[in-house]
């Protein structure tokens, strides 16, 4: 029987208990679930009209390889939580420059405390990076997890992860989910060594048009 099928019975005139956080590994969204992702070439969203639009969360970039950071990221990561909606933060992985765990401390570094519903992602597509990338993003996955308490996800596209070991379980049980860049009409397969993980997030578009997001943006539908 599940949580939602269980009452629990209470003294008369007792206050009923109160929602249950969710665990590291839950997310308060359900699926089909629409929002963007943002980085610099989207500046001062207006994230109170995004979430009237009806998104239920949204990402921004937050920093990219040691020593840069969006500079609208504060406001952006600030603006998502106030207009009530889940967050995620990404850091654009550049392996072919720098190692692993330092690139998750500068990560970090910017991004404070975590709520139980922050979502931490290592963005692995750096077309500079050759070879086998399994190591190095378990090494980040980790270090991240370590230093927030938050499992950290993955996003990249199938095109990117098959060439560079990420589609490999070992990899898979390091992350906390994965968010898959496909663009296409039907939801992408699950890449084959993240069968058991499953997907998280499809972004399915980097045409979408969302009040409050100027221009043109990225937007992922949530498929657990």
């Amino acid at each position: 029987m599940t949580a939602a099928g269980i009452v629990q019975q209470q003294r008369p005139g007792a206050p009923a208990p109160g929602p249950t956080p969710p665990t590291p590994g839950q997310l308060p969204l359900t699926p089909g679930d629409r929002g963007p992702d943002v980085s610099s070439y989207q500046p001062n969203v207006d994230w109170s009209a995004v979430a009237a639009s009806g998104c239920r969360f949204a990402f921004a970039k937050a920093t990219e390889g040691v020593g840069y950071v969006n500079p609208y990221f504060a406001q952006d990561w600030t603006g998502i939580a106030a207009a009530g909606m889940v967050r995620g933060a990404y850091h654009f992985a550049r392996p072919s420059q720098s190692g692993a765990d330092a690139e998750a401390a500068w990560f970090c570094s910017q991004l404070g405390p975590l709520g139980p519903s922050d979502i931490p992602v290592l963005d692995s597509e750096d077309p500079n990076a050759s070879g086998d990338l399994s190591g190095w993003t378990i090494a980040f996955l980790q270090a991240v997890q370590q230093r927030t308490g938050r499992p950290c996800w993955l996003y990249s596209g199938p095109w990117y992860m098959t060439p560079h070991g990420l589609d490999s379980p070992a990899v898979a049980a390091a992350a906390g989910g994965l968010w898959l860049a496909a663009y296409q009409t039907l939801p992408p397969p699950v890449p084959p060594g993240w069968q058991q993980q499953g997907l998280g997030f499809w972004q399915h578009t980097d045409h979408a048009s969302i009040p409050g997001v100027p221009g043109a943006c990225d937007e992922s539908i949530y498929r657990p």
